[in-house]
């Protein structure tokens, strides 16, 4: 009996152990080499994982917008990242970075929170689940989202957000993705450029929104 329990327990203690490795496995997250991107508003390096693509909008407003897609999906739908950067005014104070995030999301409620690193600053990371929408009261639905945000000061100060927008809750390892491309943004060395970014995507006019604050659309997490 006592032998039969040491090896219960000692399938379990295996058993444990192989599944954290897997867990662990799911969430590293392999990164392809810097691209420079060049825009008006911040001068980056941008790591996407690998077997992704990088593709830049043509800037507009002080803005300028970056999608990075999942050339294959691993788990039966195809992920995004957003990339949105937005300057500031050198001559008005700094707005917080958890601040700003929640002026620009609103009173949605968060699952994951957590604060990161992004760009040798403070960031913020946070989940917000989808919402269900409640036909009585006429309201729509919200999609999943899961951002990282920071505000990088300078001579040229600017708000940095990513985003990946989904229609479920998302996983541990789509939050590592994100949280690990947030974490590997970097201003450009002109000392040691890293190939520029060159492939394009014409925004649809639908969805250009008249005054836009960073990754912020009325249709980009709203569902119809």
């Amino acid at each position: 009996m006592q032998a039969t329990l040491c090896a219960s327990l000692g399938v379990t203690v295996i058993l444990a152990w192989w599944l954290g490795r897997i867990h662990a496995a799911n969430l590293e997250v392999k990164l392809d080499g810097p691209q420079t991107w060049v825009n008006s508003v911040l001068k980056l390096d941008v790591r996407p994982p690998v077997n992704w693509k990088i593709e830049i909008y043509p800037p507009e407003d002080n803005t300028a917008e970056a999608k990075l897609t999942e050339e294959k999906a691993r788990y039966g739908s195809q992920r995004l990242i957003d990339i949105f950067l937005e300057g500031l005014s050198p001559d008005e104070p700094l707005p917080d970075a958890e601040q700003q995030l929640n002026h620009v999301m609103g009173n949605r409620p968060t699952g994951v929170v957590e604060k990161i690193e992004m760009m040798g600053h403070s960031g913020i990371l946070k989940e917000y689940p989808p919402v269900v929408p409640d036909p009585a009261a006429g309201g729509r639905g919200l999609r999943a989202i899961v951002c990282a945000f920071v505000v990088v000061p300078g001579q040229r100060p600017a708000l940095v957000q990513v985003r990946m927008i989904g229609p479920f809750t998302f996983t541990s390892t789509d939050i590592a993705v994100l949280r690990t491309v947030a974490q590997s943004l970097q201003a450009s060395d002109p000392l040691h450029p890293a190939p520029p970014l060159t492939d394009t995507l014409v925004k649809p006019q639908q969805v250009k929104p008249t005054h836009r604050q960073p990754g912020k659309s009325q249709s980009d997490d709203s569902d119809d």
